[in-house]
C-alpha cells in the first residue's frame, strides 16, 4: 500500500465515529420523523394512513396561520441578535456592579423551557405582576388576559424567547468579539 493512500486511509477512518454520531443524532431522527409522518402515531403504536396528514394540512385551512406565526417568530430573531450586541457592550463596560448584572443576565438561559413557561404563566395572570403593573401606571385596567388571546399569547411567547435567550447571546455570542473592540468605537 502506497503511503499516501495508507495516510488517506487512516484520515477517512478517523471520521467514521464523527460520521457515525451524525447518522444517529441527526440522520435517523429524520428518516424516522419521515416515515412517521406517514402513519397515525400515538408513541406507542403506528399504522399506515399514507398521504392522509399531508392533505389534512393542506385542506385544514390553518396552514397560512402556522406559516404566519412562523414569519413572524423567525422574523423576531434578529432583534434577540441585535439586542444581545446591546446587552454584552453594557455588561462589559466595567461599571460598578457590572459582574452583578453579568450574573442575573445569565441566570434565564440556565433554567428549564419548563421553570420559565411556569414563570410566565404566574407574571402574565389576569392577577399576575405585569397586569398589576400596567393597572398602577394607568395603561389598562388590570384584567388584560395575555395568554387566552391569541395576538397577545404569542407576544408573550416571542418576550419568553427573548428573555431566556437574552443572557446567552450576551455573554456567548458576543463575549470575544466585544471584549477585544477599541476602547475609542
Amino acid at each position: 500500500m502506497h503511503f499516501r493512500t495508507k495516510e488517506s486511509m487512516t484520515g477517512y477512518l478517523s471520521l467514521l465515529p464523527a460520521f457515525a454520531a451524525l447518522a444517529a443524532i441527526v440522520f435517523y431522527p429524520m428518516v424516522n420523523t419521515f416515515f412517521h409522518s406517514f402513519t397515525k402515531w400515538n408513541g406507542a403504536e403506528s399504522h399506515w394512513i399514507g398521504l392522509h396528514n399531508y392533505t389534512f394540512i393542506f385542506t385544514n385551512g390553518e396552514l397560512w396561520t402556522l406559516l404566519r406565526n412562523n414569519t413572524v417568530f423567525l422574523l423576531s430573531i434578529p432583534g434577540i441578535l441585535l439586542l444581545s450586541l446591546v446587552v454584552s457592550v453594557l455588561l462589559f463596560e466595567e461599571v460598578r456592579g457590572w459582574r452583578f448584572f453579568r450574573s442575573l443576565y445569565y441566570i434565564p438561559t440556565i433554567l428549564s423551557s419548563v421553570v420559565v413557561g411556569m414563570l410566565m404563566k404566574m407574571m402574565f395572570a389576569q392577577s399576575g405582576v405585569v397586569n398589576q403593573f400596567l393597572h398602577a401606571l394607568g395603561l389598562t385596567d388590570g384584567k388584560t388576559e395575555w395568554l387566552t388571546q391569541v395576538p397577545t399569547a404569542f407576544m408573550v411567547l416571542i418576550f419568553c424567547f427573548y428573555w431566556q435567550t437574552l443572557g446567552q447571546g450576551a455573554l456567548i455570542f458576543f463575549i470575544r468579539p466585544v471584549r477585544h473592540l477599541a476602547r475609542d468605537i
